[in-house]
């Protein structure tokens, strides 16, 4: 909730008075669990990462903390075995694509 309240002279001897109240209730947490599509594990990972999914996979696009994009794969299954050995240790964030649904995931590789 937020009021404001503003009042102003003027020199050349006007007044100006305003009132502003605004009563924005927003959600802020929800109480339901979404259930995610994918699974994945180990995390932290090494150098394997296996996806698994209750739908076809089509993309997997791995970002660095940035939004860079550092890796691209397209399984088109519903388990992926990801070989991440070459890949510098950090944060990563997982957008994987299953049957037109967009889920993002965070990982740390080691």
């Amino acid at each position: 909730m937020s009021i404001i309240i503003q009042i102003g002279a003027y020199v050349s001897g006007t007044s100006d008075f305003g009132l502003y109240f605004d009563s924005n209730r927003s959600t802020l947490a929800v109480n339901e669990n979404i259930k995610s599509k994918v699974s994945f594990y180990p995390n932290p990972v090494e150098s394997m990462l296996t996806l698994t999914s209750k739908g076809k996979i089509n993309s997997i696009i791995i970002t660095n903390m940035v939004g860079q994009e550092v890796r691209r794969f397209n399984p088109t299954t519903t388990t992926s075995v990801l070989n991440l050995s070459g890949l510098a240790r950090g944060t990563y964030f997982l957008q994987v694509d299953i049957n037109g649904t967009i889920e993002n995931h965070k990982f740390i590789k080691n």
